[in-house]
């Protein structure tokens, strides 16, 4: 668990292994959140809809649905990731969408 802008929030990770949950824990906080925080800057009204396609276990998607988007998608294909991803969604998000699909210009 971890403080943001005095909301806490909850990420789960598929495996200690991973990056990007690993990075997370380190340091205690989101991930990339240079990026996301200049991603927030484009937008300073902020967006109905925020769709992040390849979701992951949702770090950017938790961060676009609590300041930056009224409703989130989230787009995620990968079975092993989709059910961490969801239940990060359902603890820090109060309206997103989840497709678990792949996203692509080939069937």
């Amino acid at each position: 668990m971890f403080n943001h802008r005095k909301r806490d929030f909850r990420l789960m990770g598929v495996s200690a292994k991973d990056y990007i949950y690993r990075k997370i824990c380190q340091y205690n906080g989101f991930y990339e959140l240079d990026l996301l925080s200049y991603i927030e800057s484009c937008f300073p009204d902020g967006v109905e809809v925020c769709i992040d396609v390849g979701a992951n276990i949702g770090n950017h998607s938790v961060y676009f649905g609590n300041f930056i988007s009224k409703d989130l998608i989230a787009i995620e294909v990968n079975p092993m990731v989709t059910p961490v991803l969801r239940e990060n969604l359902n603890m820090n998000v109060d309206s997103f969408t989840l497709y678990e699909i792949a996203v692509g210009r080939e069937k």
